[in-house]
């Protein structure tokens, strides 16, 4: 008995010492409270705008919060009175939330632009039924200013040098200069939007110079109203593409006819000018 005592002592010793520890093991442990995070951030949609600072675009399902129509937004009293009026950055209103609304960046942060233009353009008679002006390349340049969300104006040069056909004798080439000059009103319906289609009219003149049939040279300029559509696409802050399709109707008098100008033409805009605005909203 008094052999097995030491033993028995040693026994009782590492059962009470392992048992617990054994228990505790077997225990799941507790869940690990949540991270805190901050106010989710709004992910760009579409292209990766990273690269150039925090260009986004607005969330899905986003809604234009009644304030904005009930007078919580200052806006200049000249902009009220003809409807220009979305001049402050956190107007919502500056968008229609299609086509793409900027976040976080606007047209407006760069509101001048200079850009060149290069396409086709098809005429008709230069002379009632006797010299034809054939298709021939456009190009050119124009400087405009975005002076609202909704609303811009710029004013456009382009020229080109065609190819004549004669009624009297289809033997004989001639070639014709034709230039235009206009100023025009554009009208964006989507707003703020990273593509932005458009409507423009304006006012110019255009001129044409040629060669009649007898070899006498002849300088004709006539009063014109250009009228089109077209698309803009926000590529970066500074850089901008567009396609335009324009008729530049030129008014005609006695033997000269009325001709119509369709040109369809792409290009690339520089923008330029104004304030770093940060559009949050």
């Amino acid at each position: 008995m008094r052999r097995s005592s030491p033993i028995a002592a040693v026994f009782l010793t590492m059962t009470t010492l392992l048992v617990p520890g054994i228990l505790r093991a077997q225990q799941e442990p507790p869940a690990a409270e949540p991270v805190p995070t901050g106010d989710a951030a709004f992910d760009p949609q579409g292209h990766d705008y990273s690269q150039f600072g925090s260009f986004r675009t607005m969330p899905q399902g986003a809604a234009v919060p009644p304030w904005v129509h009930e007078g919580g937004v200052p806006r200049q009293a000249i902009y009220e009175r003809f409807g220009f009026y979305h001049s402050h950055p956190d107007d919502p209103a500056r968008h229609q939330g299609v086509g793409k609304p900027l976040y976080g960046t606007s047209w407006r942060n760069r509101p001048y632009h200079f850009d060149y233009l290069f396409g086709v353009v098809e005429t008709n008679d230069l002379s009632r039924d006797d010299i034809r002006l054939q298709s021939t390349l456009l190009q050119g340049f124009r400087l405009g200013y975005d002076f609202d969300h909704y609303w811009g104006t710029e004013v456009r040069f382009a020229f080109g040098d065609g190819k004549l056909r004669y009624e009297e004798n289809p033997l004989i080439d001639g070639s014709a200069q034709l230039m235009m000059f206009d100023t025009n009103l554009l009208y964006y319906p989507w707003g703020d939007s990273t593509w932005r289609p458009y409507a423009t009219l304006g006012l110019g003149a255009t001129y044409y110079g040629y060669d009649d049939v007898n070899g006498v040279n002849r300088d004709q300029s006539n009063f014109s109203i250009p009228i089109g559509i077209g698309l803009k696409h926000f590529f970066r802050p500074w850089l901008a593409f567009r396609c335009e399709l324009m008729d530049n109707i030129a008014t005609g008098s006695g033997s000269i006819p009325t001709t119509h100008n369709f040109s369809f033409t792409t290009g690339i805009e520089y923008r330029f000018g104004g304030s770093r605005w940060s559009y949050t909203r």
